[in-house]
């Protein structure tokens, strides 16, 4: 990865991240939001603890992983919509998760 690129993915995670923010914001899963909200703010000022930081709430109990929209967890979601919700969410798990590895074997490899 160059420099270049990884300010490319830099970008994309803030996206990302944004995103998934505003998902768990519409169906009231706000302490994670917080938490993006946070880490987006440090990646967006070039601070790597973002990075870091979003690394930390994958995996274990109760992580970021664990997360799943649904009425009987409180969540105001319609049953027509968990699925796609759901699958919207996890693409963004996942796309977090990828780029957050990334950037973070670029940066401890230099």
């Amino acid at each position: 990865m160059t420099d270049a690129e990884a300010e490319t993915s830099r970008v994309k995670l803030i996206l990302a991240v944004t995103q998934a923010e505003r998902l768990l914001r519409r169906y009231s899963i706000t302490d994670w939001a917080d938490t993006l909200n946070r880490a987006a703010t440090l990646i967006t000022g070039s601070d790597f603890s973002g990075v870091d930081d979003l690394f930390s709430i994958f995996g274990g109990m109760g992580s970021f992983n664990d997360i799943v929209i649904h009425p009987l967890n409180g969540n105001p979601i319609e049953d027509s919509e968990i699925d796609r919700v759901n699958n919207d969410f996890q693409s963004l798990k996942t796309d977090i998760y990828e780029i957050v590895t990334a950037l973070r074997r670029y940066q401890y490899a230099r």
